[in-house]
């Protein structure tokens, strides 16, 4: 549809625009024909009126044949064929709504001459044709940048989503093959508690899948599968491993994406606690700062240990994720104290 009359302001304006240039054709036209000014009026803004409906057609002629993608000689060759003919037209109407008025009211005689007025009139016709195509190609030009714009952000959307989906599926098969490796080493140890491990594996990676299918998930609905995974590692690791939470309720509603903490668990637990010889204790803080959520979180490190090299592949998921998804509102980042390994990440409020 023509995207003047599929707006009532812009039909309004459009009409307002031509009631005035038929409002100074009239004046014109009393000057002219030496007549009353009413009468220019009854024989101007019919004309007016129907004319601006006509070069209405002047946008899709623009949509037809738009700058930069038509040959410049054929543009030129139809702007002059089509404002002839539309100009042609516009005298045409004129004459003949003037031979109508004067059939109930007789008219003065002109001052100009008759082929001269007909001129006058053919060049106004031109005139007004031209303004309206050069208004058309201006419009079809700021269509074509938002639909650009648009494409441009759903390319960037669709990209977004496409690598989003990547990243959520290599944590499931990261966290599995670190889950498996543990069990395989209490399978030689104690049985039962193997077979326990593997009952609780399989109830987190239920509940994973439930919230992995998701967008976002609350904090408070992430912080309990750190909760299962917890359960899972205490198991393995007895009271070697000591956990610490400090978690601000206020947040616990924010939206989060799905599995995204617990990789960091993870990471604290196999370079933290499994490569000291009495454990640790591993501390989870969660604060909200102005409009963001920070977690740290906290794990002993041994100085005199030799240092051990993993591929850092569950940090690096959690970092590409937070800056697909957030840009520079979202990171993740590392720090080594003394004995203590920080990790800290932040990420907007979203409710």
């Amino acid at each position: 549809m023509h995207p003047i009359l599929s707006d009532k302001k812009r039909t309004f304006i459009y009409l307002l625009v031509w009631l005035i240039v038929g409002v100074m054709f009239a004046a014109s036209m009393t000057y002219v024909l030496h007549g009353e000014i009413f009468i220019s009026f009854v024989i101007t803004i019919p004309v007016m009126m129907i004319y601006s409906q006509i070069n209405l057609a002047s946008w899709y002629i623009a949509k037809a044949f738009p700058l930069g993608k038509t040959n410049i000689g054929k543009i030129i060759g139809i702007v002059f064929g089509s404002s002839a003919m539309v100009s042609v037209l516009f005298v045409g109407m004129c004459v003949g709504w003037i031979y109508v008025v004067s059939r109930f009211h007789p008219l003065p005689e002109p001052s100009a001459d008759k082929w001269l007025l007909y001129l006058l009139l053919y060049g106004l016709g031109e005139e007004l044709y031209l303004v309206s195509l050069a208004v058309s190609y201006l419009f079809t030009a700021v269509e074509h940048s938002r639909e650009v714009e648009r494409n441009a952000y759903e390319m960037q959307f669709l990209a977004q989503s496409a690598e989003l989906k990547v990243l959520r599926m290599q944590v499931n098969p990261h966290f599995l093959f670190n889950s498996l490796n543990s069990i395989n080493a209490l399978v030689s140890q104690n049985h039962e508690q193997a077979r326990e491990m593997t009952t609780l594996l399989a109830e987190f990676f239920r509940k994973s899948l439930q919230y992995g299918s998701k967008e976002t998930i609350t904090l408070s609905e992430e912080l309990s599968l750190l909760t299962n995974y917890l359960t899972i590692e205490k198991i393995r690791f007895g009271s070697r491993l000591v956990v610490e939470q400090n978690i601000d309720e206020s947040v616990l509603s924010c939206q989060v994406p799905p599995l995204l903490l617990q990789p960091l668990l993870e990471n604290a637990i196999k370079y933290g606690i499994s490569s000291t010889l009495y454990g640790g204790t591993i501390r989870i803080r969660v604060e909200k700062k102005q409009d963001r959520v920070f977690l740290i979180l906290e794990n002993p490190i041994d100085e005199e240990a030799p240092m051990r090299r993993g591929t850092g592949l569950g940090l690096q998921i959690v970092k590409k994720r937070l800056n697909t998804i957030f840009g520079s509102n979202g990171d993740l980042q590392t720090f080594r104290e003394g004995t203590t390994f920080r990790t800290i990440l932040f990420f907007p409020v979203r409710q």
